[in-house]
């Protein structure tokens, strides 16, 4: 809790991470989004330069999108 408000954020899950934990007052929730071994979107130096670097990896981002969306109103549904 932060000052009377529970704050949830949702982020991509990564190799090796927890599914849930509380960072600082903050609970975050990952959500998988693409095959495990083929995920490239959200990891090293981030989303943009991913997509720069290799134009192959523009077709996860629907997947990522869609995904969101779904675990965030399934959160919100809770």
């Amino acid at each position: 809790m932060i000052e009377g408000w529970r704050v949830i954020t949702r982020a991509p899950n990564f190799p090796g991470g927890k599914r849930t934990e509380n960072l600082e007052g903050i609970e975050v929730v990952r959500f998988n989004y693409f095959f495990e071994k083929w995920k490239a979107l959200c990891y090293r130096s981030g989303m943009l330069p991913n997509l720069k670097r290799s134009p192959k990896i523009w077709m996860q981002v629907p997947f990522y999108v869609a995904s969101m969306v779904y675990h965030s109103l399934r959160l919100l549904k809770k």
